[in-house]
C-alpha cells in the first residue's frame, strides 16, 4: 500500500511539473507576442517635433495597462494646419489596441482629404467608419477623445470633443474645462458633434487626458487620482514648461498608484502657447 501511495505521489508530482512546464511556456509566448505588439503600436505614435516646431512646447505621455491597449496621440502636418488629438477607445488590452490601430490608420487617411474641414467634420466621418466597420450589428467598439485643428499663422485652434477630456491652463491661473460633444465616436451613426474655438493667450498651455489619468487607486485610503487632485496638480505647476509638467504628472501618478495595479491605458497630451 505504502509502495503504491508512494508511486501515485511520484506520478502526480511529474504531471504537475509537465504541465507547469506547458504553462510557463503559453505565458512565455502570450508575454512575447505582446512585448511585440507593443513595438508595433508604439511604432504608430507620432513625433512630438511635428508640434514643438509651431508652438513654445509639448509633450505627451501614453501608458497602457499591459503595454498594448487603447490610449492613442495622433499628431499629422498638412499645408493647412496641424491637426493633433488623443483617442481613448473602449476597454483595454489587445482589443482595444485593435481598434486604437484601426481608428489611427482611418484618421491619418481622412486627414489627407481634410482640407477646409472642421474638427467635427473629420470626427463624423471617422463615427461613421468605425459604425459602418464594427457597430452595424452590435455596439461594441466606442472612442472617446478629442481632436483639434491649429492653424500656426493664424494663431487660431478649433476643437472636437466626443466626451473627450481637456483642461485650459490660462497663464493667469485659471483652469477651464473644454466643453465636448455628448456622443462618443462610433456609438451613433446618427451623432452629432460641435466645433469650438479655443481662444488662447501666450502662456496658456492645453492639457489633454484620459479617464485612465484620474481614475487610478491609489493613496494611503486607495482611491482615485480625482479631476480635483488633477486640477490641483496642474495650477501647482502651471508655470512650468509642458515638458516639465508631463514629467511631474507622471511621476506623481506613479507616486499615487504606488503598488496598486494601473488602473486603466492612460495617455495625456500639453501644449504651451
Amino acid at each position: 500500500m505504502l509502495a503504491r501511495t508512494t508511486r501515485f505521489l511520484l506520478e502526480t508530482q511529474d504531471d504537475l511539473v509537465r504541465k507547469s512546464d506547458i504553462i510557463e511556456g503559453v505565458n512565455q509566448n502570450l508575454f512575447e507576442s505582446i512585448r511585440f505588439a507593443n513595438l508595433i503600436q508604439t511604432a504608430l505614435l507620432p513625433d512630438i517635433a511635428v508640434l514643438k516646431a509651431k508652438v513654445k512646447d509639448s509633450a505627451y505621455r501614453v501608458m497602457n495597462q499591459i503595454g498594448i491597449g487603447g490610449d492613442s496621440i495622433f499628431i499629422k502636418e498638412t499645408e493647412e494646419c496641424i491637426t493633433f488629438g488623443l483617442l481613448d477607445a473602449t476597454g483595454h488590452g489587445i482589443p482595444a489596441a485593435m481598434l486604437s490601430i484601426s481608428a489611427t490608420l482611418i484618421l491619418s487617411e481622412l486627414i489627407v482629404t481634410s482640407a477646409g474641414k472642421s474638427p467635427a467634420d473629420i470626427v463624423a466621418e471617422l463615427n461613421g467608419r468605425l459604425h459602418s466597420t464594427f457597430n452595424q450589428h452590435q455596439s461594441i467598439a466606442h472612442l472617446e477623445g478629442t481632436l483639434c485643428r491649429y492653424f500656426p499663422n493664424e494663431n487660431r485652434l478649433h476643437y472636437c470633443s466626443a466626451k473627450g477630456k481637456g483642461i485650459q491652463i490660462t497663464s493667469d491661473g485659471e483652469l477651464k474645462d473644454l466643453s465636448f460633444s455628448n456622443y462618443s465616436i462610433g456609438e451613433d451613426l446618427q451623432a452629432t458633434y460641435e466645433v469650438s474655438m479655443l481662444n488662447y493667450s501666450p502662456g496658456d498651455k492645453l492639457f489633454l487626458y484620459s479617464d485612465g489619468l484620474t481614475d487610478q487607486f491609489g493613496g494611503e485610503r486607495d482611491k482615485k487620482f480625482t479631476r480635483r487632485r488633477l486640477k490641483d496638480l496642474l495650477m501647482a505647476n502651471r508655470e512650468h514648461s509642458a515638458s516639465e509638467l508631463s514629467a511631474i504628472v507622471s511621476s506623481s501618478h506613479q507616486e499615487w498608484r504606488g503598488h496598486s495595479e494601473q488602473t486603466d491605458d492612460l495617455s495625456f497630451m500639453i501644449l504651451s502657447f
